[in-house]
């Protein structure tokens, strides 16, 4: 993505002659090697784009108070910046330091990082645009250059913060969005101008850590039991493989071990039904292999074999366009309100102030794919698996992580422990 900077290329500069009827001309200043311009003498003249009473962009002849052409081609650049600088709503100083590399704007420095991360997930580099373009939206007007947030004097990233919390945002949703633009800010190897730490130059929201809440057995029962076949296989998968939604919804019939009864976690890339090239990227970049339950690999050998089934493809849960679907969420989201386990307590935007959950399919946000990933990490634990390999299945980096993801047990369930001599 190329990123807005001020030309550097030489202004053209004109003198007027005449012609052999005696019209007056502007003629054209050849340069470049081989010509000679020290002995020409003005009046100079150029014609740099400017905004008409019409709003719209022209031409017009601007004469140079410069009366030797060196002169007459620096005061004609100085013109061209001039214009240039207008335009992005700086001064011709602040202009001239974007041109010399010496300063880097605001919007110029998120250009960049978002085409850094052109190969990262789709839904990622759409996470990534929408957060710094809303950033961008905010941003006052004085506030142009990557520099200028680097000041202690300067609270920017902090009145950001304020702001998100004043129009309702969550603390961790506040941070999330604090932190992809502190590392969009960030100084790296290709990106010199950027701050060293900006995570110092603001102070993160405090994070009340909650304990992972797992689907009960119960719960489980009512989900399953209003889910039609298609529905079951699908969210039977999420259950017992704790993946996230992409890593579902790319899964292929050859990432699957009948033998050694394994789906196979990957990166790949497809090209689209319309032709578009698609990539995955594996979060944290670590392959890994995870296993299935015998139930849904009976499941799934049943799906592969039914020559009606739409699965025939690369893909084991494709759309009807036959690429990878990718609406998982929306539809758990409304099995769940099939199922009745709405918490009607919910409330929405876009709904009328009186309406909840409790009547709308999409709505309540006790219900999420990555809560089936933490039912599925607190069955392996419950069930004596060595929290190292449930790490492992995870994907996760961290082993702090992974115990963030176990819930804990019901009292009722342990009550004959509880029960037990002391001494």
């Amino acid at each position: 993505m190329a990123t807005a900077t001020v030309a550097t290329q030489q202004a053209t500069v004109y003198i007027r002659r005449k012609d052999e009827a005696g019209n007056w001309y502007y003629d054209r200043i050849e340069t470049g090697k081989g010509k000679k311009t020290g002995h020409l003498t003005g009046p100079f003249f150029s014609r740099p784009f400017t905004i008409n009473s019409k709003g719209k962009r022209a031409q017009v002849w601007n004469k140079l108070r410069a009366e030797n052409f060196e002169d007459a081609q620096d005061e004609a650049n100085l013109g061209a910046t001039a214009l240039v600088a207008r335009a992005q709503g700086l001064t011709v100083a602040e202009a001239e330091q974007v041109s010399n590399g010496n300063r880097v704007l605001v919007k110029d420095a998120v250009s960049r990082f978002l085409d850094q991360k052109r190969t990262k997930a789709y839904r990622t580099r759409i996470n990534y645009t929408h957060i710094l373009n809303e950033f961008l939206e905010w941003l006052p007007s004085g506030i142009r250059f990557v520099d200028q947030m680097d000041a202690e004097t300067n609270n920017t990233l902090d009145n950001y913060m304020r702001h998100l919390e004043t129009i309702g945002s969550a603390p961790r949703t506040i941070q999330n969005k604090i932190a992809v633009i502190c590392f969009m800010l960030k100084k790296r190897r290709n990106f010199s101008a950027g701050i060293e730490t900006p995570s110092k130059i603001v102070e993160m929201p405090t994070i009340d850590e909650e304990d992972a809440i797992p689907y009960t057995r119960e719960d489980l029962k009512k989900i399953f039991k209003a889910a039609t076949p298609e529905e079951r296989i699908r969210y039977l998968f999420y259950l017992d493989s704790a993946c996230r939604e992409q890593e579902v919804s790319v899964a292929e019939w050859r990432d699957i071990d009948w033998t050694k009864s394994t789906y196979y976690v990957h990166p790949k890339t497809w090209v689209s039904r319309d032709g578009k090239p698609k990539t995955f990227t594996v979060k944290t970049h670590e392959t890994r292999y995870i296993p299935l339950t015998r139930e849904v690999l009976d499941m799934l050998k049943a799906r592969k074999a039914d020559k009606k089934n739409p699965a025939h493809s690369r893909w084991i849960f494709p759309n009807q366009n036959g690429d990878p679907d990718g609406h998982h969420l929306r539809k758990f989201k409304k099995l769940v309100f099939e199922a009745g386990l709405n918490c009607g307590l919910c409330h929405k935007e876009e709904w009328d102030k009186e309406e909840t959950c409790a009547t709308q399919s999409e709505g309540c946000e006790q219900h999420y794919l990555h809560r089936l990933r933490k039912t599925c990490a607190t069955f392996w634990h419950h069930q004596g698996i060595p929290i190292r390999n449930i790490q492992k299945y995870l994907g996760h980096k961290s082993l702090d992580t992974t115990q963030k993801y176990l819930g804990i047990r019901d009292s009722s369930e342990l009550q004959e422990q509880i029960n037990a001599p002391k001494f």
